[in-house]
């Protein structure tokens, strides 16, 4: 089976049975609370990417909803080595290089960053100039390390150790109108 199936159901899965034990342990006060809270963070992603009008730029590495962005890597089940993306085809030697993909977690910890001051090298194409722009190593799963772009912030707001999440950028707009969006960084 392929990730996207198998893992859509099993987030859907997730989210309605979380739900249905968040709402039957929460007063009415709370969940109205949670609610408000929800909004203004799911006003904050839309605002970033417009989900309805936005297509991801490269869709095998990461997938889009209304909470953000998620990471698609994968984990070797013999040597428990991650890969981003998960086509790499460097592996430990001696290895039986059985890779599964799957999913990063949205939150993971800033370990190093750096101002650009100059535009982006192709392939990497954005609609107008970006530069200065912070690139931020962000670490997942206390194993791997994935490169992106930070937004939401400056530079000086940065720390190393941070916690950050999965979101994403805008690059440019295709031929019909809809906003092309790559994987990005955002302090929590």
């Amino acid at each position: 089976r392929r990730f996207g199936d198998r893992g859509m159901a099993m987030e859907l899965s997730l989210r309605d049975k979380g739900s249905k034990r968040r709402r039957a342990g929460f007063s009415r006060k709370e969940r109205t609370e949670i609610h408000g809270r929800m909004k203004v963070i799911h006003m904050e992603v839309f605002q970033m990417t417009d989900m309805a009008n936005s297509i991801p730029g490269l869709p095998d590495l990461f997938v889009m909803d209304p909470d953000g962005a998620t990471l698609i890597g994968g984990r070797c089940t013999a040597c428990n080595t991650y890969f981003f993306p998960f086509y790499n085809e460097q592996h430990k030697p001696g290895c039986g290089r059985k890779v599964e993909k799957i999913p990063f977690d949205r939150k993971g910890i800033l370990r190093s960053y750096a101002v650009q001051y100059y535009q982006a090298p192709l392939p990497f194409r954005t609609e107008g100039k970006i530069a200065p722009y912070i690139i931020g190593l962000v670490e997942f799963h206390g194993a791997i390390q994935v490169a992106g772009i930070v937004t939401g912030c400056k530079a000086d707001d940065l720390s190393l150790g941070m916690e950050m999440t999965t979101t994403t950028f805008e690059l440019y707009k295709n031929e019909e109108g809809k906003k092309v969006v790559t994987w990005a960084f955002r302090p929590l």
